[in-house]
């Protein structure tokens, strides 16, 4: 699926690289995971509005991957997960449909134009994946300075 890099939110690294190396890589995997949890909410409901829901497999299997962890930065995928009843992929199955090609009246096969996974997903969701990491970054900082 997409690649999506939230590049800077709200000046977090410059906050973050005065902390050591242990707490920065706790609260930049802290602020990750929660901004992928509104991910977890909207693909499945992007989903279903779309109406690309049979059998409720592909909105049900959306998850979290993986989280891969560096000194640059960390990543999480979300992403549908496991095949659906028929024994096919999920993420074959969204790829297809996000993707994919699409029958005409005519009978021809054409490219779609309009992916639902595109900029105005991003658009919809960014802002929020913003605020959330932020307000995680405050509650952890808050957290530290108590200390």
């Amino acid at each position: 699926m997409a690649k999506w890099i939230v590049d800077d939110p709200g000046g977090a690294m410059t906050a973050l690289e005065a902390l050591d190396d242990a707490t920065m890589r706790r609260i930049r995997r802290q602020m990750v995971e929660n901004g992928a949890k509104v991910l977890l909410k909207e693909l499945p409901n992007t989903i279903e509005q779309r109406h690309h829901v049979v059998s409720g497999a592909l909105k049900g299997s959306v998850g979290v991957g993986k989280i891969y962890e560096d000194l640059d930065g960390t990543s999480i995928d979300v992403y549908p997960q496991g095949d659906d009843p028929r024994g096919v992929n999920n993420e074959m199955k969204l790829k297809i449909i996000n993707y994919g090609f699409y029958h005409s009246a005519s009978g021809k096969r054409q490219y779609k134009k309009d992916f639902f996974l595109g900029e105005k997903f991003r658009k919809k969701c960014e802002p929020r994946i913003r605020g959330v990491m932020m307000e995680t970054l405050r509650l952890c900082m808050e957290e530290l300075n108590n200390k």
